[in-house]
């Protein structure tokens, strides 16, 4: 069988197939051209709207505005006609917890800022009338050849790789009830509102804070990442208290303390061939220094979503305190952390310095999409853990433990000598992730425990690491 690749029309091409079959105003066309373009590369959106959709958006849009008397056409009649136009046409990406509703409002917040009194001008017509040689914006419909060397990386599909999610303040308002005493206007943080917020209600915070930190404004973006940084690695510190003792009784070859009869002989084979068994051969029972690598492997999968990545934000910030301050058996080391969806991410590797509330910082606004891997994140974490001078190698898993994706986990174990598992659960624990993070840990010979408060944190951090 032959097959033609066919993508989409350059944008200057949409806009003249748009108002030629509708003949409405040009502005409304360029709008409506604009915005469906952007539901094709949207990192939420499985299928994007064809040309057909700017056609009905560009009919709904100029004739609501008609309706209501606008001239030009107002930001919430643009709204209510994408939604009314294009809500049916995309289909949301699997695993992400969205309505498409909320996906167009973040476009419209992209293409048409809530600050902004109009949409941007169309550009002029030129350079844009041929698409370029590369093959212009990318695919369209269907997959095109694979990028030559140097080429970005584009995800399967042939479509472009997804971005970061963000969020717009609509959908940030309607999560969050404080959102507006703590951002009264665009691109503003208002860091004694959010402590004041903090103080009164710890969790809503936090998982505004954990938003905030993907938000589609780029200047409050970037300040919530900053105070990130600070307030969860300051409520990662009521986690694991610093351990009073380090060293623990272990064999050790050859060496002073009480002797061990059973490795003794266990490493003895007698026989006629054998030779008689030298002081090297002993082996004693002693208090030894016992070092522990450990390497964190955190969710951001789609069902990690609101107060789950609030608590998974602690408990990192603790797991990454309590390996640096020497909470943990064997002294200061450096942890690594790994963040997962559908792919692995590395925020650190294993025993290499990074700053503490740089790295809690990055981790927060880290948002993954779709399905869940949970075996390539301990593969992954097992390759870390290869090269880590210790004596035990402990990986942290921060996940539900309910993967959608690659090979079971518990076949993914090689190379890990203590697996525990943390299970960020706001409100009523899922039995299904309850069994597989029991099935996992108990696989793994660690523990797991479930936290649905930031208060839990510390304890469950205590009992893993302490």
């Amino acid at each position: 069988m032959c097959r033609v690749v066919l993508g989409y029309q350059p944008e200057a091409a949409e806009r003249r197939i748009t108002g030629a079959v509708t003949g409405r105003d040009p502005a409304a066309v360029a709008l409506a051209v604009a915005l469906t373009r952007r539901t094709r590369e949207h990192r939420d959106v499985r299928t994007g709207s064809s040309v057909r959709g700017a056609i009905d958006l560009a009919h709904v849009v100029d004739g609501l505005a008609a309706m209501r008397g606008e001239d030009p056409t107002g930001r919430d009649t643009a709204r209510d006609a994408m939604h009314a136009a294009l809500s049916g046409r995309i289909r949301v990406a699997d695993g992400v917890d969205r309505t498409p509703e909320a996906v167009l409002d973040e476009i419209l917040d992209d293409v048409w800022p809530p600050d902004a009194e109009s949409p941007p001008e169309p550009p002029a017509p030129g350079d844009e009338e041929n698409p370029p040689a590369d093959g212009g914006e990318g695919p369209g419909k269907a997959g095109s050849p694979a990028p030559a060397d140097g080429a970005p990386d584009t995800s399967r599909r042939g479509r472009p790789a997804r971005g970061p999610r963000t969020l717009g303040r609509d959908e940030l308002a309607s999560r969050h009830e404080g959102f507006a005493a703590v951002s009264p206007e665009l691109g503003e943080l208002d860091d004694a509102a959010f402590d004041d917020a903090l103080a009164a209600d710890p969790e809503a915070a936090a998982a505004l804070l954990a938003d905030l930190a993907v938000a589609t404004d780029a200047q409050l973006r970037a300040r919530a990442r900053r105070l990130a940084g600070r307030v969860f690695l300051r409520l990662g510190r009521v986690g694991p208290a610093r351990s009073r003792g380090t060293r623990r009784l272990g064999p050790r070859p050859g060496g002073q303390g009480d002797l061990d009869l059973d490795r003794t002989l266990d490493g003895w084979q007698p026989g006629p061939h054998a030779r008689r068994p030298g002081p090297a051969d002993v082996v004693t029972r002693d208090w030894t220094a016992h070092r522990r690598a450990v390497v964190l492997a955190v969710d951001v999968s789609g069902s990690m979503q609101g107060d789950a990545v609030a608590l998974a934000a602690v408990a990192a910030a603790g797991v990454v305190l309590a390996c640096t301050s020497g909470g943990t058996a064997g002294g200061p080391q450096d942890p690594g952390v790994l963040v997962f969806g559908s792919e692995v991410r590395t925020l650190a590797t294993q025993g290499v310095p990074r700053p503490a509330d740089d790295l809690v910082g990055e981790l927060v606004a880290v948002r993954g999409h779709g399905v869940t891997d949970v075996a390539a994140a301990l593969r992954a974490a097992s390759v870390q853990l290869a090269g880590a001078v210790a004596e035990e190698r402990t990986v942290v898993l921060l996940s539900d433990c309910l993967h959608t994706s690659g090979d079971d986990p518990l076949t993914a174990l090689a190379g890990i000598d203590r697996l525990h598992v943390l299970l960020p659960q706001p409100g009523d624990p899922d039995p299904a992730a309850l069994r597989a993070a029991g099935a996992l840990a108990a696989r793994g010979g660690g523990v797991h425990t479930t936290v649905s408060r930031l208060a839990e944190v510390g304890p469950a951090l205590t009992r893993i690491l302490g």
